[in-house]
């Protein structure tokens, strides 16, 4: 695994994941993006279904798609917020890993 750029998500970088079990992929490994990756093994490991996520490579907040309407509300109850405006907007969820926009500062 390789450290990510200056700023966070601005990179092609990616880690390769065991496929949960639930996915109908014949795929062995998901890849994600690194400065995301420990969160979202993190939600698949409390059992939140993941369908896709992004770091926003440096223009967008991270994100995530949980699968039902059951892993919405586990997100929720974990304190996790809609993604506002998402084509998919009531599974569609901001992610808490600290990935920097272009413009912004190390806290």
């Amino acid at each position: 695994m390789k450290k990510c750029d200056k700023y966070f998500g601005e990179h092609k970088e990616v880690i390769d994941i065991k496929t949960p079990y639930w996915w109908t992929s014949s795929r062995e490994f998901f890849s994600v993006d690194i400065c995301i990756a420990a969160e979202v093994v993190d939600l698949i490991s409390k059992g939140i279904r993941t369908m896709a996520s992004c770091c926003g490579h440096g223009r967008l907040k991270p994100s995530i798609i949980v699968d039902t309407r059951k892993d919405a509300i586990k997100m929720k109850k974990m304190g996790y917020k809609l993604y506002p405006g998402f084509e998919w907007e009531k599974h569609a969820f901001i992610l808490k890993s600290k990935c920097r926009r272009k413009g912004e500062k190390h806290g």
